[in-house]
């Protein structure tokens, strides 16, 4: 019986003692938990505010582009010699040129998902808007590419819009000698030029659209990545 008792004893000893390590490990891993969830966040925040930059920086350029460019398809070829230079040098540039893609950093969302930390996110919003990021950022890659392919179909006329602009811009020009508008002018009533340019335009308007409910979405994700961080 004696025997018996001491067994049980051991049996009990060797089971506390194994829930006494299971404790301290949990004890001493969640801190450091926590803090790799800390560092991961942190670094997440900081490739959303680069994104941010990027965002920013992709829709004024649209929207200036869109801006110009509508002026420049407006134009007759008598409204070419109504323009101070400054005005015809800024829409020659134009013709072989086109909107800005968006190309967000995402190394650290990445690291996030694949790395299995998006559970230990306390706030579920903020986990399930990480989660969702990059399919989000997938759909307007349909729109990214209509833009390239429509600057591509422009650029089937480089050669020609390419010559229009550096004999107007006067590369071989003397110093003082005044811009010969000719060339704008054969630009400005290209019919064929035109239309590319509109179809690339409203390209750039579509994607526009898209990243301004992406820039809504960023922001709030920025939003609850500050309140997560500021609470632990």
């Amino acid at each position: 019986m004696s025997r018996l008792v001491g067994s049980v004893r051991e049996v009990f000893l060797i089971v506390v003692g194994i829930l006494i390590a299971f404790f301290l490990d949990a004890w001493w891993d969640d801190p450091q938990e926590q803090n790799r969830l800390h560092e991961a966040l942190a670094a997440v925040r900081k490739d959303f505010l680069a994104t941010q930059v990027e965002l920013t920086t992709v829709l004024e350029a649209n929207e200036r582009y869109v801006r110009e460019v509508s002026r420049l398809i407006r134009l007759e070829a008598d409204d070419v010699t109504s323009l101070d230079d400054a005005d015809a040098v800024l829409l020659a540039q134009l013709l072989p040129t086109g909107g800005l893609t968006f190309d967000p950093v995402l190394g650290s969302v990445e690291a996030l998902i694949s790395g299995g930390q998006l559970h230990r996110i306390e706030n579920v919003e903020l986990g399930s808007a990480i989660a969702a990021w990059p399919a989000r950022l997938d759909e307007i890659g349909e729109d990214q590419e209509i833009l390239i392919d429509t600057y591509m179909a422009q650029q089937e006329r480089s050669v020609t819009l390419g010559i229009y602009v550096l004999q107007f811009l006067g590369e071989t020009r003397e110093p003082g000698e005044a811009h010969s508008r000719d060339q704008l002018r054969l630009a400005v009533a290209d019919v064929e030029m035109k239309n590319r340019l509109a179809a690339h335009r409203f390209a750039v308007v579509e994607l526009g659209r898209e990243l301004g409910a992406v820039q809504a979405q960023l922001d709030q994700i920025l939003a609850l990545l500050d309140q997560a961080l500021e609470r632990e």
